[in-house]
């Protein structure tokens, strides 16, 4: 992991953290409980809203970590008052709490979202205590976003805006704490964005200079987290005698307060942060030493990728130590984190082989059906229109048994389509169940065996092999490493967790993350989709959208791409772009990708619009009525 991502979790202080990993609180899980369920049978009004969604707040920082049954009781409860309530600041307390817990379940996009809508509600009303709050949480997530994402300048501008409004509202409000919060995040901007080293010193002076007169004991990460990145401004200036002596003392200093949950956290990243440096230095045995001080430090915090760059740091220390079965150990972690959070390349190649042959099927059964519906209709209506012709004397009666006809060919449509509907969910429930049984053979038979003989090459004394020998062996290893690596991805693919539970708007947000590191950047937007679409519109819309994707990948040249999921009143529309060569509109119909997007779109009886950009570039958009 890189080191930009290293030292936003460093821009987090721990007073920023605690709500969730202090579970802060006088009232016990027990008591809050209570009188969750007193608030709820009373009046509703303007009052009792307040205090009921303000105790559902304090209730969810105390529910056992992993315990999502109850957490979503208690959210379910608080999504139905938020329909009833006339409180008005009670949507921004939602954001605010839901952002909160997406940064604890390692979800920051999501939780970038949610905090950001808070922020703007909380202004809206003017509530600039609460706002702060919700700033001191958004501002370290944006050094994130942009440290860890190639964005468009306009939008990076909007970023920085933010950061610079809540340094200004902290002042303005003599806010230290968040003042001093922020301060440190900006430094971390200077140090791995901007790569202005002298910057970030000078910005960590004015950190120190602010908190002078503080209690040391009751700022004590402050002071010590600004004190360990000028430890890190200096050894990145190359003045390493200074360096070093600062990181030691920083270290002294919280071993000697270990009993302080702050101590911890700043051990936590003086290990995780030193260890990275001493690893870059190929100083393998004073990496070892710091990332596994970070280590024993860590875990009060409950955060999965602060844990992960611990892991990264500590298998590839192990493995310059040339200690494979330790350095297995870590790699197991760092594996099983790229998993879930979904960082892998994009691959949707077998997916759409396993399901082609039953949407095939699928559609021909559904347009026989349409067919002999349209060709029995046709011949009724020739024979009513004949017989009119020759039967005007008994035209009253003909015109009864024509409204009789028309009644009986309706109900015989709505039988016909109840049953296309019955096909079509059939069909659906049957590929849901078979690609979950490949995703499964695939991760839990085939990977296993490869990662196995991967290791086994890789514990291969090698010392007495030639050079050619080496460099074969390490090609080979690569090669198992790819396959490895392929095979996880095609199981995911197969059937994402993320569009089960989660819906299309994470599923596709998750994909393009997944596959951002690439030569291409991909960029996600969405606008108006509330609440979950029926499951087969979300799977057909997946795969078009990874139809779509792969033809980037594959024939665009493109450097940036684009995906956005918008829904007005009864139309949703997906549109994918990008800034490549641009399509022949000409060939359109000789692909093979093309032709199995039109073939969705028809089976959705939605509309495929292609477009290529006056300079340069190719704009897809899908129009489906709900």
């Amino acid at each position: 992991m890189s080191r930009a991502l290293l030292f936003c979790l460093f821009c987090f202080s721990f007073q920023s953290l605690s709500a969730q990993s202090g579970k802060s609180g006088n009232k016990t899980l027990d008591s809050l409980k209570q009188a969750f369920e007193q608030l709820k049978t009373q009046k509703a009004s303007i009052k009792r809203d307040s205090l009921l969604i303000m105790t559902f707040r304090n209730l969810a920082y105390q529910i056992p970590e992993g315990d999502t049954t109850q957490y979503n009781y208690y959210k379910k409860h608080f999504q139905q008052l938020l329909d009833n309530t006339q409180w008005n600041k009670a949507l921004a307390h939602y954001y605010f709490l839901s952002g909160t817990m997406h940064i604890f379940s390692n979800e920051l996009y999501l939780a970038f979202y949610d905090l950001e809508r808070s922020m703007i509600e909380f202004k809206k009303y003017h509530d600039y205590e609460n706002y702060l709050k919700v700033n001191n949480k958004f501002v370290p997530l944006i050094n994130w976003i942009m440290i860890e994402n190639v964005i468009p300048k306009d939008v990076q501008s909007r970023y920085l805006q933010y950061m610079q409004e809540a340094l200004n509202l902290a002042k303005a409000k003599k806010d230290t704490a968040v003042w001093a919060n922020i301060q440190i995040t900006i430094a971390g901007y200077y140090v791995f964005v901007l790569k202005d080293y002298k910057k970030c010193y000078q910005n960590t002076e004015e950190v120190l200079a602010l908190i002078e007169n503080k209690n040391r004991r009751e700022w004590f990460d402050y002071y010590y987290i600004t004190k360990l990145g000028q430890s890190l401004s200096l050894l990145y200036m190359n003045r390493v005698k200074e360096g070093r002596a600062m990181l030691d003392e920083v270290i002294r200093v919280a071993q000697e307060n270990n009993a302080l949950n702050e101590a911890k956290y700043v051990l936590s990243q003086a290990g995780a942060f030193g260890g990275r440096y001493y690893l870059e230095k190929k100083d393998y045995q004073n990496a070892l030493k710091l990332s596994l001080l970070g280590e024993r430090n860590a875990n009060f915090l409950n955060f999965p990728y602060f844990n992960n760059v611990l892991n990264n740091t500590l298998y590839e220390t192990y493995k310059g130590l040339n200690q494979p079965a330790k350095a297995f150990i870590y790699l197991e972690k760092v594996k099983a984190y790229e998993e879930a959070s979904e960082t892998r390349k994009l691959n949707q190649n077998l997916a759409e082989w396993q399901v082609k042959y039953e949407d095939e099927k699928q559609k021909t059964k559904i347009k026989t059906l349409e067919n002999e519906n349209l060709k029995r209709a046709n011949e009724r209506d020739e024979w009513v229109q004949n017989t009119l012709l020759v039967s005007l004397l008994i035209g009253l009666g003909l015109v009864g048994y024509v409204f009789w006809n028309n009644k009986q060919l309706k109900t015989k449509n709505e039988e016909l389509k109840a049953k296309n509907d019955e096909i079509s969910g059939a069909m659906f429930k049957g590929q849901t169940i078979e690609r979950k049984r490949v995703a499964s053979e695939l991760h839990d038979n085939l990977n296993t065996k490869i990662v196995a003989l991967k290791w086994r090459f890789e514990a291969i004394n090698t010392a007495k092999y030639s050079e050619k020998d080496q460099k074969i062996l390490a090609d080979f290893v690569k090669v198992l490493d790819d396959i490895y690596m392929d095979v996880r991805l095609i199981s995911h693919n197969l059937l994402p967790a993320e569009l089960e539970t989660q819906g299309l708007v994470v599923a596709l947000q998750k994909l393009l993350n997944s596959i951002s590191n690439r030569h291409i950047s991909f960029h996600f937007l969405t606008e108006g989709v509330t609440r979950r679409l029926e499951p087969q519109l979300e799977h057909e819309l997946y795969n078009i959208a990874l139809e779509l994707i792969n033809n980037i990948l594959k024939h665009a040249q493109a450097t940036h791409a684009w995906v956005s999921l918008t829904q007005q009143d009864d139309r949703i529309s997906l549109t994918v772009s990008d800034n490549g060569k641009g399509i022949d509109l000409s060939q359109t119909d000789n692909g093979v990708g093309l032709r199995n997007v039109h073939a969705r779109v028809d089976n959705l009886n939605g509309r495929v619009q292609i477009t290529r950009q006056s300079t340069h570039g190719t704009n897809v958009q899908i129009d489906v009525t709900l």
